[in-house]
């Protein structure tokens, strides 16, 4: 019997040591999971802080690039607007003179027949 009480101590405490040791290998594995994520989240962090110095260190250049491009898209749309213009009133200017030549012919008709 205390043979049998030997073989089921042991047997206990070894049930103890495996559930210990996977208890222990259980929380490692963990412990590097986290680190792993803390690391990983490190990163991003870093990153996202990069990424908010070259916002902010190029803020100003890139506003002013985009006013200096609307400006510019702004001055190209005017320069276009009164080519057109110009063209469409040279267009008028021609079909006026002629209407203008037309009627000092007409002018000069009806001159003729009332004078004659």
């Amino acid at each position: 019997s205390d043979m049998l009480a030997l073989m089921t101590g042991t047997s206990k405490s070894d049930k103890r040591i495996k559930m210990l040791s996977y208890k222990c290998f259980k929380s490692w594995k963990e412990y590097l999971k986290e680190r792993k994520m803390k690391k990983r989240l490190a990163k991003i962090a870093n990153l996202n802080f990069i990424n908010l110095l070259k916002c902010k260190a190029f803020l100003q250049w890139n506003n002013f690039h985009r006013q200096f491009q609307q400006n510019n898209q702004k001055e190209k749309h005017e320069r276009a607007l009164k080519r057109e213009i110009n063209i469409v009133s040279a267009q008028y200017e021609k079909e006026i003179q002629i209407l203008r030549e037309k009627l000092e012919e007409a002018n000069g008709i009806v001159e003729k027949e009332t004078v004659a």
